[in-house]
């Protein structure tokens, strides 16, 4: 036995010395690269395409072709592999290479080139327009369930700014396009919906709660057909000052001539929570105990007064004292930290919120005429109690052939929008989370006569929710009448008369269990 061991301890040692052996001949070899280089070229010009992306599919390996449309990058994926080729006005193109160079012919994407685009004097085609112009079409906007169509423009128009400023249903939306740093007033963009300038300056100092409304949250996303957002000076030169901070042009649905009637309903239902492990981390009642004992025992004149003289931490067997008993005098007991009890407010206002949607539409035409009529219904509710936002509109777009070189027409909208909110702010009642947040969780929320506890100085919770109501019912009709004449070819005169009106009412309620109403 003691030979056998012996022979295999020498094998074992050979081995070891072979797999050295390997490893560092193996270490030695070259890492195998495959190295592609090409041109990317027009398919009928053959001219150069300069700024195409060339990527490695499934990677990150990504080149960008020079002025001579030739590019080339080493990597370490094998032949072959596949090749995706973007540029902009091109159709996108995959292809397979097995080894270097290659040509790649890319084909115009005529769809993409003759979008018409809605500018400052007129639609121009996107190979015609040298200004600075974002797109978005109603597919895309769609896809965003959310009241409001600002909100929904987020991340969907390249260089433009969107935050919420408080993700309230409703509430104001921070919109730049240009002039971030400016010094004015606002710097928010100009607004036109079908042609109708929106006033939405004199919003801007109405307040719901505390909080900014959206001047635009008044329209029905359903009934918008695109959006272009102008951006330079250029785009916005018709609007003069009005346009300094960039425009937003909303196009409407309309009908089309010669197609029979559509009609269209749509019903959309969701739901939105925060999860717990995302709110803020209360103490329990019993950890909030134990902190404000150990605060009293590290106290130089309580540690000296008890006879904590060794440093020992035995605050957890002390009697808790709350500070809001006597903030005058010595604190009185309450009881072990283990027999307070945990009052969850923050699980009091934060629900799961509930978004509806409600449309139907119809649309048509005939040889000289074209129509669409659209109604809607959404709610959407806050994550928050009681917050929530309604909105009931209703579209009528018509447009008429008066003969072959006079056109007349009318766009027509009318909406209610209702916005139930909860105070915001530090005020004299604070707000809801205020009032959930700084309450000590130990602390009941009604007292031993059952008349709702004040502490901390903040209203009572279930006070805020069921005795304090603020919210606002705003009636807006926004609407124009046009007529446009064609003069000769290419020359046509336009007139149009419009109006946005906005009826906005805000009650505030409070009865004598607030603050405020006890003042």
């Amino acid at each position: 036995m003691k030979h056998f061991y012996k022979n295999r301890g020498v094998w074992l040692l050979v081995a070891l010395f072979l797999m050295q052996i390997g490893v560092a001949h193996a270490q030695t070899q070259p890492i195998i690269n495959s190295t592609l280089h090409g041109v990317v070229l027009d398919n009928k010009t053959k001219e150069a395409l300069p700024g195409a992306v060339v990527k490695i599919e499934g990677t990150t390996h990504a080149v960008a072709t020079d002025v001579d449309g030739k590019f080339s990058f080493i990597t370490g994926q094998k032949f072959p592999y596949t090749l995706i080729i973007t540029y902009t006005g091109y159709k996108k193109q995959e292809l397979v290479v097995n080894g270097s160079p290659v040509t790649i012919l890319l084909a115009e994407d005529i769809n993409q080139l003759n979008d018409v685009v809605v500018v400052g004097y007129g639609t121009k085609t996107r190979k015609d327009l040298i200004s600075s112009v974002s797109s978005v079409k109603a597919d895309e906007i769609k896809k965003t369930p959310v009241a409001s169509f600002d909100a929904q423009l987020q991340g969907k128009a390249a260089g433009v700014q969107i935050n919420s400023n408080t993700g309230v249903p409703g509430d104001g939306i921070f919109v730049r396009v240009r002039g971030t740093t400016s010094i004015n007033a606002t710097n928010d963009p100009l607004y036109i919906v079908d042609g109708v300038f929106l006033n939405n300056t004199s919003l801007q100092t109405v307040n719901t709660g505390g909080r900014s409304t959206s001047p635009i949250a008044d329209i029905n996303p359903n009934d918008i057909e695109n959006i272009e957002v102008l951006k330079d000076a250029s785009a916005t030169a018709i609007y003069g000052s009005r346009g300094a901070n960039g425009v937003v042009i909303v196009t409407t649905r309309r009908g089309n001539y010669n197609v029979k009637p559509k009609v269209n309903f749509n019903v959309s239902q969701g739901w939105a929570w925060q999860p717990k492990d995302r709110l803020w981390k209360l103490t329990t009642g019993e950890q909030h105990a134990e902190i404000v004992n150990e605060f009293y025992r590290n106290s130089f004149a309580d540690a000296t007064a008890a006879g904590n003289t060794t440093g020992i931490n035995t605050y957890r067997n002390v009697p808790f004292r709350a500070l809001d008993d006597n903030p005058t005098g010595t604190p009185a007991a309450r009881g072990l930290p283990s027999d307070q009890k945990t009052y969850d407010r923050l699980g009091e206002i934060f629900r799961t919120a509930l978004l509806q949607n409600y449309d139907i539409s119809l649309d048509g035409g005939s040889k000289d005429t074209k129509y669409y009529i659209g109604a809607g219904y959404t709610k959407q509710q806050a994550d928050i109690r009681p917050i929530d936002f309604s909105r009931a509109s209703f579209k009528v777009n018509l447009d008429q052939r008066v003969s072959d070189h006079v056109q007349i027409g009318t766009s027509n909208s009318i909406s209610r929008s209702y916005r139930n909110q909860a105070r915001a702010g530090d005020g004299p009642a604070g707000g809801l989370l205020q009032s959930a947040l700084h309450t000590p969780t130990y602390l009941p929320e009604y007292n031993a006569d059952g008349t709702p506890a004040r502490w901390a100085g903040f209203d009572n919770l279930q006070v805020l929710l069921n005795n304090y109501n603020v919210h606002t019912i705003s009636l807006r009709y926004i609407g124009n009448i046009f007529a446009d004449v064609d003069i000769v070819k290419h020359l046509k005169f336009r007139t149009s008369w419009s109006i946005d009106y906005n009826n906005y009412n805000e009650s505030e309620y409070w009865n004598d269990k607030t603050q405020l109403g006890a003042a």
